[in-house]
């Protein structure tokens, strides 16, 4: 049996998915510094970018990067587990539009025949296994290392796959006995096949995938709400200051017997600190003397200075004087 290669793309921007999945986000820039690093052209170039069936035993060990054979400590004591490829990485890259292409070597192993199997059997997709500063969905996720594509049922990019998923697709009546009869004809033995098949279509898999989704939303969720409890505190810190800011304007107003207009007062509330200032030159145009003390910042307004007009009187007429009113074409 021939090794299977499938070279296939994803958009790290795209997820193909709007309710599961980590949507975490990354950028271009980063994503392209890793790939293109020489500890990733070396570990391609030595075949030693290994993918394996699920991201359990890199979970499990806490590593990227897996011994042939690892042990790992449990409640019963410790237990061996071998690290069989699945499929190695033969190249990836990334374009300027976050297009993420990657050619996969399937491997003749027990682990490659079972993902063979499931690829034909339109199950699962391909994640990839990267070190870095993990930021979910609420700040960039930052990439320093590649170690090569696991094969799981749920990939975090719904397009890694070699298949294309249809809504005309009809449903797999039994899609255990599909995958089981899948790996029996990839050519593993009836005991190899029930195991992997048994362990990629885990119910409890399933739930503790469900769960740290469950996880993450509730986390997400838990950060909205607190940001936007600020927010309505910022909100209301602002409604407040533009009240005060109001009530001292009405306070000057009715000291000098000015009238402040109606659209004058709502935008001083509102915080449009131009359109108040606006105000303020308007009067200090008309008489300096209303304006000497005005409540902005500091308690005084510098105005810029008056001209005296080129033509007709060479007073400024008097505020509220039939002179100083507009004129209209």
């Amino acid at each position: 049996m021939k090794n299977q290669e499938v070279t296939l793309q994803f958009n790290i921007f795209d997820y193909g998915r709007k309710v599961t999945g980590n949507f975490r986000r990354y950028e271009v820039d980063n994503v392209r510094q890793v790939l293109e690093s020489a500890a990733t052209r070396e570990r391609i170039k030595l075949r030693e970018a290994t993918g394996y069936f699920g991201h359990g035993r890199r979970q499990i060990t806490g590593k990227l990067d897996l011994s042939e054979v690892e042990t790992v400590q449990t409640p019963s004591g410790p237990i061996v587990i071998e690290n069989i490829p699945a499929c190695v990485t033969k190249a990836i890259s990334i374009d300027d539009d976050g297009n993420v292409s990657h050619t996969q070597d399937i491997l003749t192993t027990d682990p490659g025949k079972a993902v063979q199997a499931l690829m034909q059997s339109q199950v699962g997709g391909f994640s990839w296994a990267t070190g870095g500063r993990d930021g979910q969905r609420n700040s960039p996720t930052r990439l320093n290392s590649y170690h090569g594509m696991d094969y799981v049922m749920t990939p975090g990019y719904s397009s890694n796959r070699s298949y294309q998923i249809l809504e005309s697709a009809q449903q797999i009546d039994d899609e255990r006995d599909q995958i089981f009869e899948a790996m029996r004809s990839c050519g593993l033995s009836e005991e190899k096949a029930r195991l992997y098949t048994d362990t990629f279509t885990s119910p409890y898999l399933a739930a503790a995938a469900a769960s740290e989704r469950e996880s993450e939303l509730m986390e997400t969720t838990q950060i909205l709400e607190s940001r936007l409890v600020e927010l309505e505190g910022e909100l209301e810190a602002a409604r407040q200051a533009g009240s005060d800011r109001k009530s001292r304007l009405m306070e000057w107003a009715k000291g000098y017997h000015v009238v402040v207009p109606d659209h004058v007062l709502e935008a001083v509330e509102q915080g449009d600190v131009n359109k108040e200032i606006a105000f303020f030159e308007d009067v200090a145009r008309v008489n300096r003397d209303k304006a000497g003390t005005l409540p902005l910042s500091g308690g005084k307004f510098i105005g810029e200075s008056v001209p005296k007009p080129k033509f007709g009187k060479s007073e400024v007429p008097g505020y509220g004087s039939v002179e100083s009113a507009p004129t209209f074409d």
